[in-house]
C-alpha cells in the first residue's frame, strides 16, 4: 500500500544548495587566501567579498585582487586550523607556488552549540556541491535545510 504524499528523500541539485549557501552568508564575517596573500577582510564591507557561483567559489579584497577555486578541483573542505572553530578552508587540487589553492571562510563567533550545527552544515554543503560539480571530495554530504 502506498501513501499519498509520502516520497523517498533526495539529494539536493547544485541550484538548490547553491542558494541554500547564500542564504547563509550572513553569518560569515570574512574570506582570505594565505596562498596568494590575500588579506582577511570583512566581507560585508567589500563589493566582492565571498562569491558562490554554479562553476567556482571566489573571494576578494578591497584592492581587487582574488582567489577562485573551480568547484570540480576542490579537494578537502575542512575545519581551518587557525579559526579557533570558526573558519572553513576550502582546498583545491591546483598550486601557486608548490602550494595548494586554499580558501578561508570565517564565521561571526558565537558560543551557541546550534551555531556550531549550523557552521558544520555550511562545510557539508560545501563538499556538496564540489561533489556535483564532479569532485573527489571525502566526508558526508548530508544537511538539514
Amino acid at each position: 500500500m502506498m501513501l499519498a504524499g509520502v516520497t523517498a528523500g533526495s539529494a539536493q541539485s547544485a541550484a538548490e544548495t547553491l542558494d541554500w549557501l547564500k542564504a547563509r552568508n550572513a553569518d560569515i564575517h570574512s574570506c582570505g587566501s594565505k596562498t596568494v596573500g590575500i588579506s582577511f577582510t570583512v566581507v560585508k564591507a567589500l563589493k566582492g567579498g565571498l562569491m558562490l557561483a554554479p562553476k567556482y567559489l571566489q573571494c576578494e579584497n578591497e584592492s581587487g585582487s582574488s582567489m577562485g577555486i573551480v568547484w570540480q578541483e576542490v579537494t578537502a573542505v575542512t575545519m581551518d586550523p587557525d579559526a579557533s572553530g570558526w573558519g572553513i578552508q576550502v582546498l583545491s587540487d591546483r598550486t601557486y607556488e608548490g602550494r595548494p589553492y586554499v580558501i578561508s571562510i570565517y564565521f561571526v563567533t558565537d558560543t551557541n552549540d546550534q551555531y556550531k550545527i549550523k557552521l558544520a552544515n555550511y562545510m557539508k554543503a560545501l563538499r556538496h556541491l564540489a561533489k556535483l560539480n564532479g569532485a573527489k571530495v571525502s566526508g558526508d554530504e548530508v544537511f538539514n535545510f
